[in-house]
């Protein structure tokens, strides 16, 4: 839809009472007021306003332009707060001039009446920053309690203190403010007047001092001892102070004293005025470019926590006098087999080392912790028998250790259930004397990683009642000659770590042993018979040892008609089993064997009872 221009337009028209001529003109802008406004902006964004606009238009521009400006400075007049005059000035000092947290300081409040007439009615409040100890008020001004003063009136140019004595409690660096609020009565026209104001005062220090005690520079891996003595040199006590540790990324804490607590900091409680104490800790760095130690202390109110400045120390280190590394000369690990490891060592320094004893750990516990041969375990360590006395500059050695494995791996001893890799790191502490004093060293040396090969926990076992006491077999217990007893055999399979290909089981049945043909398979294939031997076979198991995993349980029924030469004797149900499997994770060939199953049953307490002996 077109819009159309606004129309103006002229009448000439008589007036009633003179009789005149008038010429009244006239603007339709009721449909396009809007344009009145915008078209102007518009014609001087094009640069055509001067010339274009006619006179007329450019005359009303300019009234609603004096308009708008009228009503927007009426405005601001009204809406803007009005400031009445200082008639009296309030300031603020303190003493002494740097505040400290947690020590007494005195606050002097100066009023003075700065106008040329008499103040009345004067009040003057305070208030005090959170946790602020009021230790006492001495004031010309007659204290009302709660810090609010009646100062009453004021003659012209007088003037009063109010002094406050107390203790800031508050960050280090940070503000305590103070507020001030004054109410008064001025002028014959009884105007009553309310200032406020803020004093800010900010510590830049703390009655709480401490101090971070490290060694200068350590040797690379050497202990480090290191100690935070605080002392409250004020007269207030410190309800409880708390240190956060912020230790290097390497950095393992061996001991405390205190202790940490569960959230990680040390925390001391109520520290009395003059009270000094002292928290040493102590442990080992892991990286010779990592040697800052940050300690991020505070002092609390009930849930308010104050900031103290921050300590912070870096150690030198300087460069391990002892090179070390070790290697497994196996190439994956087997559980029930033994490792090599070899560890290697060189004097890169130009100082003789002594009593050099090196050392191995583990990630996962499944080394054995006897019958190691080359060593020794002692606290989470396996630990080379044979120590280098002596060790000249730029010599080296290497030494041996063998580790049994053992068959299995507990699930609570690791947190990887699946396709594991055995770490195990080397270490060495020795003795040297870098500045004439002899110093006790630690070093740390490479990582080796090795596949290990799956564990699996194989059993066999034949049972004729169920652990409930529900009855699985028939026939008579013990057997009798001429008569069949039933038992069940079970198989289970569990605690694997890596896929296993190709899995099979195999047993032979004993003399006068049949199947009956009833079983119980939780996967893989069923039990199969032939020429006296039962098979089992599943093509591809995944790991058991995760949890949440079911343990592969197969079961099937054998029945035994005992012939006259068994009389006296406990018969085999089941000879030994063997289970063969291929190791997807590492390539390597298992195998392994279980003890046959004779009516003993020894699995079975209650069929055990009997004895399992045959008779007639």
């Amino acid at each position: 839809m077109s819009t159309q221009p606004p129309q103006f337009s002229c009448d000439d028209t008589v007036d009633r009472k003179s009789k005149k001529h008038l010429l009244v003109c006239s603007m339709n802008v009721r449909r396009q007021a809007g344009k009145h406004v915008s078209e102007p902006i518009k014609m001087i964004l094009k640069g055509n306003y001067v010339q274009e606009r006619p006179r007329l238009h450019k005359i009303l521009d300019v009234l609603a332009l004096v308009v708008i400006t009228t009503t927007l400075i009426a405005l601001g007049y009204l809406l803007w707060p009005k400031n009445t005059p200082d008639l009296i000035i309030i300031d603020a000092s303190i003493a002494p001039e740097q505040v400290i947290t947690g020590d007494l300081s005195t606050l002097t409040f100066r009023y003075e009446n700065n106008s040329e007439e008499t103040i009345s009615n004067t009040r003057l409040t305070i208030d005090l920053p959170e946790h602020f100890e009021l230790s006492s008020i001495d004031s010309t001004a007659k204290h009302l309690g709660s810090l609010v003063f009646n100062i009453g009136d004021i003659a012209p140019t007088d003037y009063g203190f109010i002094h406050i004595q107390g203790a800031m409690f508050g960050d280090v660096d940070g503000e305590q403010i103070f507020t001030t609020t004054l109410s008064y009565t001025y002028s014959t026209e009884k105007i009553t007047d309310t200032k406020v104001r803020q004093h800010i005062f900010k510590p830049i220090q703390s009655a709480l001092e401490l101090e971070l005690s490290l060694p200068e520079h350590l040797i690379a891996y050497q202990k480090v001892t290191g100690e935070i003595r605080y002392t409250n040199t004020g007269s207030i006590a410190f309800p409880h102070l708390i240190i956060n540790p912020k230790w290097p990324n390497t950095f393992a804490l061996t001991t405390s004293l205190p202790a940490k607590q569960s959230d990680g900091f040390f925390h001391i409680d109520e520290i009395e005025p003059g009270e000094t104490g002292i928290i040493t800790f102590a442990g080992y760095l892991g990286s010779e470019q990592d040697s800052t130690f940050v300690f991020e202390p505070s002092f609390s109110f009930d849930e308010t926590s104050y900031k103290q400045k921050t300590l912070t120390d870096v150690v030198e280190i300087l460069p391990t006098p002892l090179q070390i590394s070790h290697s497994i000369l196996e190439s994956t690990i087997n559980p029930g087999s033994t490792i090599t490891i070899d560890a290697t060592y060189k004097n890169i320094s130009d100082f003789k080392l002594t009593d050099i004893s090196l050392k191995i750990a583990s990630d996962n516990n499944i080394f054995a912790t006897s019958g190691i041969t080359g060593g020794s375990y002692t606290n989470g360590y396996y630990i080379f028998s044979s120590v280098i006395d002596e060790l000249a500059p730029q010599e080296s050695g290497s030494i041996q250790m063998k580790l049994p494995v053992k068959q299995s791996l507990s699930r609570s001893a690791t947190d990887v259930y699946e396709n594991i890799s055995i770490s195990t790191s080397s270490s060495a502490e020795f003795t040297f004397s870098p500045d004439q004093e002899p110093i006790t060293v630690q070093t740390v040396g490479s990582r080796f990683d090795l596949p290990l090969t799956s564990p699996v926990t194989m059993s066999s076992f034949g049972r004729y009642w169920a652990p409930s006491g529900d009855q699985l077999g028939r026939g008579p217990v013990p057997p009798i000659v001429g008569e069949t007893t039933k038992y069940w055999i079970f198989w289970n399979i569990e605690e694997t770590t890596n896929t296993l290909s190709n899995l099979t089981l195999e047993a032979e049945l004993g003399t006068n042993v049949t199947m009956t043909g009833r079983q119980s398979v939780s996967t893989g294939s069923s039990i199969t018979q032939s020429h006296g031997t039962v098979y089992w076979s599943i093509p591809e198991l995944d790991p058991t040892l995760p949890p949440g995993s079911a343990v592969v349980g197969i079961a099937f029924e054998v029945a035994i008609t005992p012939s006259q030469d068994q009389v006296g004797t406990k018969p085999t149900l089941l000879g030994p089993t063997f289970l063969r499997a291929s190791d997807r994770f590492t390539g390597a060939s298992l195998t392994r064997t279980t003890a046959g199953v004779t009516t003993a049953i020894p699995y079975d307490t209650k069929a055990a009872s009997y004895g399992g002996i045959v008779t007639e």
